[in-house]
């Protein structure tokens, strides 16, 4: 009876070390794969999240130039605007016949500065 048990120990000690050692490896496979598909998915994330993160760049640098680009427009218009003005006074002041040489040429002077400054400025915006 002794021999019987002893026998029956063995072989159910052999059969649970048999599957407990199947069994590790299945386990060991699984978190293996498990593993392999979450690193996958962190690199995948990354990179979409890099990408993003790009174009939020990209984006706020175009917003940047287009509002850089409106105002230098507006500041050109102003100045083109108050260009015509003074070549407009100028001529009216060189066309007087009510003014002196003199005067005329004071004014026509004041004038051409004022014209150079803006033309400078033109040229700096450009």
């Amino acid at each position: 009876m002794k021999k019987i048990l002893t026998l029956g120990l063995a072989l159910v000690l052999s059969t649970s070390i048999s599957f407990a050692s199947s069994f590790g490896k299945s386990v060991k496979n699984a978190v293996k794969s498990d593993i392999n598909t979450v690193k996958n998915d962190v690199k995948s994330t990354n990179n979409s999240v890099k990408n993003a993160v790009k174009k939020d760049i990209e984006n706020s640098k175009k917003a940047q130039t287009s509002a850089a680009e409106a105002k230098k427009n507006e500041k050109l218009s102003q100045i083109n605007s108050k260009l015509t003005e003074l070549n407009k006074e100028m001529t009216t002041i060189k066309n007087s016949k009510e003014m002196t040489e003199t005067e005329k040429t004071l004014r026509v002077r004041a004038l051409q500065r004022q014209i150079d400054f803006y033309n400078k400025q033109k040229a700096a915006l450009q």
